[in-house]
C-alpha cells in the first residue's frame, strides 16, 4: 500500500469517527491540558496553528487562553475540520506534511496526539520548522514505541511511526530544532475484555494503530488473540498502555 493510500484511510477512520470523537478522547484530552500548560503565558504569540486539531477541542482552548492570537486549526479528516469549523472559522483539511502555509509564518504550533501518524517523522518536523518563524515554538505530544505493547501481536500492519525520545531529539536536532525538552509519560487504561480494547481505538479512529485495513477476525483468528491478550489481565483489567513523547523546541 502506498503512503496516499495510508492516509487516505487514516483520514477516513477519524472522520468517521469525528461525531463521537470528543465523547471517548480522554487520554488525549488529559495529555492535550498538559501541553496547554506548558505553554509561555508572557510573550503571547500572534499566531497559532493546532496540527491534527480534530474537532477543535484545544483550538477553543488556545483561543481562549490567547485570546489576541490568531489560532489556525489543521486535520487530515474532513470530518474533523467539519467539526472545528462550528466554532473556528479558521480551519484547513490538509496533510500536516505539506501545510498550506507560508514559510516562517507562524509563531507557536500545538500538536496533540497526531505526529505518531507520519508516516516520514523527517518531512513531517521539517514542514513543521519550515512554517515556524526564527525562534517559534513547537510543542507537541506524540506515541513512544511501547504503545499497545499488549497488542504487539495483533498488529497485522501498521499505520504508525513510533519514536523514542532519543530519536525524537536527534531528529530534531538534525534538522536544526534548538532547546530541546523531551519526557515520557506512561498512562495505562484498563478493559474487562479484549472487544472492549478493539471498541475504545474504533471509538476514536484509531483502529489503525492495529491495522491500516479494518476488517472482519475469524472466530478462531479472534478467539486466539483474544487469549493471547488474557495473558496481561491484571486485578485492574486488561491493560492498554499508551507511552507518550511529550516535547518542547524552538525553530
Amino acid at each position: 500500500m502506498d503512503k496516499r493510500e495510508n492516509k487516505r484511510i487514516i483520514a477516513k477512520n477519524f472522520s468517521r469517527a469525528a461525531h463521537r470523537y470528543d465523547a471517548f478522547a480522554h487520554l488525549q484530552q488529559k495529555i492535550g491540558c498538559i501541553l496547554l500548560g506548558m505553554l509561555p503565558k508572557a510573550n503571547m504569540p500572534s499566531e497559532i496553528v493546532d496540527i491534527g486539531s480534530g474537532t477543535g477541542f484545544f483550538t477553543q482552548r488556545l483561543q481562549q487562553h490567547f485570546h489576541q492570537s490568531r489560532v489556525i486549526a489543521v486535520d487530515i479528516a474532513e470530518a474533523m475540520s467539519a467539526q472545528a469549523k462550528q466554532h473556528n472559522p479558521l480551519c484547513i483539511t490538509a496533510d500536516f506534511d505539506y501545510l498550506p502555509l507560508a514559510t516562517n509564518s507562524v509563531n507557536c504550533i500545538f500538536s496533540n496526539f497526531a505526529l505518531q501518524w507520519s508516516l516520514n517523522p523527517s518531512l513531517s518536523f521539517a514542514e513543521l520548522k519550515r512554517v515556524l518563524a526564527p525562534g517559534g515554538l513547537l510543542i507537541f505530544s506524540s506515541l513512544g514505541p511501547n504503545t499497545l505493547i499488549e497488542l504487539q501481536h495483533n498488529k497485522r500492519s501498521n499505520s504508525a511511526t513510533y519514536l523514542d525520545s532519543k530519536q525524537t531529539e536527534a531528529l530534531l536536532l538534525r534538522l536544526g530544532y534548538h532547546n530541546i525538552s523531551l519526557s515520557t509519560q506512561i498512562e495505562i487504561l484498563y478493559f474487562e475484555r479484549y472487544r472492549d480494547v478493539l471498541q475504545d481505538l474504533k471509538n476514536i479512529g484509531a483502529h489503525t494503530l492495529i491495522a491500516k485495513k479494518p476488517g472482519l477476525l475469524g472466530k478462531s483468528h479472534y478467539k486466539q488473540l483474544s487469549q493471547a491478550y488474557e495473558t496481561y489481565r491484571n486485578e485492574k483489567g486488561l491493560p492498554a498502555t499508551y507511552d507518550i513523547i511529550i516535547g518542547v523546541a524552538y525553530a
